[in-house]
């Protein structure tokens, strides 16, 4: 029995797990892509996906460390909102544990976005 494909599937598994967990992507489509394309071609296509928001936890909660930055997901569920922090393990919390305990910080491409907006809106005025 041949050992080699095992250990490739696991290759891929791992990368997967490294590379998706903070992408929109996901783990299991990055899984898909590396398997259908080579990993190296893979890693490439997986990289164009976006990043998940990114939020700044403000005081110790849980398994979370205050000043450290968290990528999250919001997700909707029988019309509930809640939201996944992607750390060591997934961890799922109410909304309203995410505005307490969690700020979401704006990238660079967000704020000048927003800053071009106001600006426009200015002239317009």
């Amino acid at each position: 029995m041949e050992v080699l494909p095992f250990i490739y599937l696991l290759f891929i598994g791992l990368i997967a797990d490294v590379i998706g967990s903070f992408r929109r992507i996901g783990r299991i489509g990055s899984f898909i892509i590396l398997l259908l394309f080579t990993p190296f071609l893979g890693i490439f296509i997986i990289m164009a996906f976006p990043l998940l928001p990114k939020a700044i936890c403000l005081q110790d909660y849980k398994s979370f460390h205050a000043g450290i930055g968290y990528r999250y997901k919001r997700r909707i569920r029988r019309g509930v909102v809640y939201f996944i922090i992607v750390n060591d393990v997934d961890v799922a919390i109410s909304s309203f544990e995410f505005t307490e305990y969690f700020a979401v910080v704006e990238t660079r491409k967000q704020y000048l976005r927003k800053k071009k907006l106001f600006k426009n809106e200015e002239i317009n005025y």
